[in-house]
């Protein structure tokens, strides 16, 4: 955790990390069409008919391990990102 919060996620880069955490279980046991997660996924080429794929390719881990490590990335600047820009600014950075 960090210590610019006292050991505690701050409060948006804990809503992300919900969010990536709960989207990759829905991603692996609902939602397991392969063309789920591509409708998901940015690609430039697509982007006219996959505009919210700009905020939903934050959302699509390949695996347990890029999960992981976003994840510990996010704990480990966020909240530091998050203080100096507050939560609506870091939600903006971060998307």
């Amino acid at each position: 955790m960090s210590r610019a919060t006292g050991g505690r996620v701050s409060p948006a880069v804990g809503r992300v990390a919900f969010a990536s955490i709960a989207a990759f279980i829905a991603l692996r046991t609902v939602l397991t069409a392969p063309t789920v997660a591509a409708a998901l996924r940015f690609d430039p080429a697509l982007l006219a008919q996959r505009p919210w794929s700009v905020l939903t390719y934050l959302l699509v881990h390949e695996s347990v391990l890029h999960l992981a490590l976003t994840g510990l990335l996010l704990v480990a600047v966020g909240p530091r990102v998050e203080r100096l820009l507050g939560a609506r600014g870091f939600l903006l950075f971060y998307g």
